[in-house]
């Protein structure tokens, strides 16, 4: 069984065919997760929803634009390869691009899902502590940023899992809601202000499928 399932071919804010093994056997929900709904919601908001104000009807996002040359190279200096995956699927999902926004997750995870997979693995095996969600300090803010591929590969998935869903494709949105909930200790930054858990949204948002 492939960690992707047969589905076809973020550091800010990320799937190819990887060894189900990485991911398996895991709780998909850490008790130090926790997180007021509300903040979550608001975050996923202000993150993520865009009024018809912010994008015309025949334009897309430049960074959108320049990944359809490759979404897995970046061509923006002040991001890395994975943030700039990350953020043109979250864009693609906030323009309801939503099939493109799961090409692009599928088309790059390869490269990074392993390594995050492994990463957040040791977390599980050894008992480490999950970094913190919502306001932090400048210390909390520096061992966030460290786990940026966890953060990219989580918030990508949040991104197909999201698309999915909204595509009505609900067994293969069950899949993806999986992976994305096994990254728990991924983070995404709200511009507002504080981290989010892309693993507890998706926790969340796969109780109205089940």
């Amino acid at each position: 069984m492939s960690f992707v399932n047969n589905f076809k071919p973020v550091n800010i804010i990320l799937i190819g065919l990887v060894n189900c093994a990485v991911f398996a056997g895991e709780s998909v929900i850490a008790d130090n997760m926790a997180m007021e709904d509300s903040k979550t919601e608001v975050a996923e908001s202000a993150v993520i929803e865009k009024s018809d104000s912010d994008v015309t009807d025949n334009a897309e996002s430049p960074v959108i634009e320049e990944a359809e040359k490759n979404p897995c190279i970046s061509t923006k200096p002040e991001l890395g390869d994975s943030a700039f995956w990350a953020i043109t699927a979250i864009e693609q999902f906030a323009d309801k691009q939503y099939e493109n926004a799961v090409n692009t997750v599928n088309t790059c995870f390869s490269q990074w899902g392993p390594d995050a997979g492994q990463q957040q693995k040791m977390y599980h095996d050894e008992g480490k502590k999950c970094p913190p969600t919502g306001k932090v300090g400048a210390k909390s803010k520096g061992k966030i940023e460290k786990n940026y591929l966890m953060n990219d590969v989580s918030t990508a998935l949040w991104a197909k899992a999201r698309s999915l869903h909204m595509l009505g494709k609900t067994e293969q949105a069950k899949q993806a809601y999986s992976q994305c909930m096994y990254m728990t200790c991924g983070r995404t930054w709200d511009p507002n202000g504080w981290y989010w858990s892309p693993a507890k949204d998706c926790a969340k948002q796969v109780q109205s499928i089940m």
